[in-house]
């Protein structure tokens, strides 16, 4: 068990909080909270995992900002140039991927 923690402040979307109570109850979590640490944890241990072992086959992988560098710079793309309708188009995006999880 973790002996010292810190507050960390987090703007979301109103959709995408709906989605995190419903889910939070879905997965018998005690709270958002809860959710969303083990939802860091595993992303972190994937991310870190996935890290060694592209330094393992010596190969280059994206980081999380050059991917969402990326992400955005395609967004931006398909909807010619508008910032507004690219947000839109990855907040779509994100909400299809949230509501696919399965608990």
């Amino acid at each position: 068990m973790e002996t010292e923690s810190v507050t960390i402040s987090l703007r979301i979307p109103k959709a995408l909080n709906a989605d995190l109570e419903k889910y939070a109850k879905l997965g018998n979590y005690a709270s958002k909270t809860e959710l969303l640490r083990e939802a860091i944890r595993a992303t972190l241990y994937e991310s870190i995992g996935t890290m060694k072992g592209a330094l393992k086959a010596k190969s280059r992988s994206l980081t999380t900002s050059q991917w969402r560098a990326s992400e955005w710079k395609k967004a931006l793309k398909n909807c010619g140039g508008d910032a507004k309708k690219a947000a839109l188009m990855l907040e779509e995006k994100e909400k299809k991927a949230v509501s696919s999880l399965k608990f």
